[in-house]
């Protein structure tokens, strides 16, 4: 994909996906996708790494709800939203510039969410949004939560008040054709296998990285991984 100024340093990063026999079953497949994970952080051409269940930049569309106590009403704002780990701001070098990010150890049943500045402005405009709460579809955290967890925050509601915690920097990279969108992040619940995609920042110029980064997965699974540039 290639697009203008998406609010971040793209030209370093690259997404790769482990390409394995169909020989494989899930297990080995897992052992292969940890083995490559290793081997990629080691790699002095590579500055960071992050493992995504799903395309980096996926997100949905949904409703949030703000409590506007002035008017003693809620209002509807529709939003974009994805699900992703601690470290995934860090790596696209995509910046927290009011609060903080998560802390690592946070999941959905901790209901705290990051949200972009042009969100930020939208919800409560000249206000601090560090610390205030907005309600979110039960669906947005439940989707990237196992069963079990999901089930206790479904309650009896369809809504869930979650706290932000941090305001990140707009990007254009979730909807590049209509500039700074109104984003929500929430925490990527626990994974308990390694994750299909891998999100790479590299120290040299992706051209130079490539070859090792093929070389890693040839010698793992005898297959070229997939790999794709952001810019």
């Amino acid at each position: 994909m290639q697009f203008a100024d998406l609010g971040f340093d793209q030209s370093r990063l690259l997404t790769l996906v482990v390409q394995a026999p169909r020989t494989y079953d899930n297990n080995q497949l897992d052992i292969a996708r940890r083995q490559v994970l290793e081997r990629v952080r080691s790699l002095p051409e590579v500055a960071a790494v992050t493992e995504m269940p799903r395309f980096p930049f996926a997100r949905s569309s949904a409703n949030v709800w703000i409590s506007d106590s002035a008017a003693a009403e809620t209002r509807a704002v529709g939003v974009l939203q994805t699900a992703v780990p601690a470290d995934f701001f860090a790596t696209i070098q995509l910046p927290v510039i009011r609060g903080r990010s998560f802390d690592g150890h946070e999941t959905p049943a901790d209901r705290v969410v990051l949200i972009s500045e042009s969100a930020a402005r939208a919800f409560w405009p000249g206000a601090d949004p560090v610390g205030r709460q907005l309600e979110v579809p039960s669906s947005m955290l439940m989707g990237n939560e196992p069963s079990t967890v999901a089930r206790s925050l479904e309650g009896d509601s369809s809504r869930i008040s979650v706290t932000v915690v941090g305001i990140v920097r707009d990007t254009r990279v979730f909807d590049p054709w209509n500039g700074f969108t109104l984003m929500v992040y929430s925490p990527l619940a626990a994974q308990t296998q390694a994750q299909p995609y891998q999100l790479i920042r590299t120290n040299d110029a992706v051209d130079q990285t490539l070859a090792a980064l093929h070389e890693v997965g040839r010698d793992v699974t005898g297959i070229v991984p997939r790999v794709e540039t952001i810019n």
